[in-house]
């Protein structure tokens, strides 16, 4: 019995840890030069293309393989209590995606929800505007 409650206390102790805890490799750009997060079994990576486009890469645990075959992604731009969707297609190894003319990644939140491949992730918020990879130092991604 002292096994079982001593499982579930772990249990809900690491139910109860926030996610931004667990982060890998978020601090650092991604292969493409873009915002990196991990919302499930793979990582999601978003890079600007210009004021209202970007570009998802749907990135394995080891950061690389990209995919969109069996796989989609949703973003929307959250701003002064708004929440606009992107318009996103498939390109051959990434989702191009197009906030409506109004909006722009220079301020708010971009949220994403992604399924890649089996693995559907939870919605991640990425807070804009994004960090200029170009200013940030590059390093190799390893777990």
């Amino acid at each position: 019995m002292k096994q079982i409650i001593c499982i579930l206390i772990i249990f809900t102790g690491i139910l109860l840890v926030p996610s931004a805890g667990w982060s890998h490799g978020e601090e650092t750009p991604g292969p493409h030069g873009g915002a990196i997060q991990m919302p499930g079994a793979f990582h999601t990576e978003v890079v600007p293309v210009d004021e209202n486009t970007f570009k998802i890469y749907l990135l394995d645990i080891s950061f690389a393989e990209p995919v969109t075959r069996d796989s989609w992604v949703k973003a929307s731009l959250v701003f002064e209590g708004k929440n606009q969707a992107a318009s996103c297609k498939v390109e051959k190894d990434y989702f191009f995606c197009i906030l409506p003319k109004e909006s722009n990644l220079k301020s708010g939140k971009l949220e994403v929800q992604a399924k890649r491949l089996d693995q559907e992730g939870v919605l991640m918020t990425h807070e804009l505007p994004f960090v200029d990879a170009k200013t940030s130092k590059h390093e190799d991604h390893k777990h």
